[in-house]
């Protein structure tokens, strides 16, 4: 396999991708993923996040999990009672199954109209692997599997310049699998 490519031949670059402030509404993010994925060329995998800008920098993604997530996120506060507490049950055992019990009885109507307004920055995953765009793909493949991450931010010094996406990554080494075989004859 060949692995004279570099990051930023396989990169999607960040001016094409979905992001939004952090402050921007779940509805936002959403909308800017919409938008982004309808200027992909034919053939090429959607995108699968959108990433949380801070100022200038970026700071957080929200993965299609997050956003599922979202939906069931409880903002309210946590009952307590003398009973639980004396049990010693945890307060995030209580939060979760508060939580599940209330996204149950809540109709999906009620989740919808509360994820919708959700601020992303609350929500949010941090983004913090990162790439130099001049490393190579072997490199970028070593990172991803090891992290088990679905991307990485690509970097120009302390720029972000655009998102390594695995699913890119995967396409070409699959490609090369097939060219290389296909060079020795088999």
């Amino acid at each position: 396999m060949q692995f004279d490519k570099k990051v930023r031949d396989l990169m999607v670059p960040l001016h094409e991708y979905a992001v939004v402030e952090e402050d921007d509404s779940l509805l936002d993010a959403l909308d800017a993923l919409e938008a982004s994925q309808a200027c992909l060329p034919p053939g090429r995998f959607l995108h699968r996040a959108v990433f949380v800008r801070r100022g200038e920098e970026i700071v957080g993604r929200i993965g299609h999990l997050t956003f599922l997530e979202a939906f069931l996120r409880q903002g309210d506060s946590i009952f307590r009672s003398p009973l639980i507490d004396a049990a010693g049950v945890s307060e995030e055992m209580v939060a979760t199954s508060l939580g599940h019990i209330k996204a149950l009885a809540e109709d999906f109507g009620g989740l919808c109209d509360r994820a919708r307004h959700m601020r992303v920055g609350d929500i949010m995953r941090p983004a913090a692997l990162r790439i130099d765009e001049n490393a190579s793909l072997r490199r970028a493949m070593e990172m991803l599997s090891g992290a088990r991450a679905l991307a990485l931010l690509v970097t120009r010094g302390r720029e972000v310049v655009g998102v390594l996406r695995s699913s890119d990554v995967f396409t070409e080494a699959a490609t090369q699998m097939r060219d290389c075989g296909r060079d020795e004859g088999q």
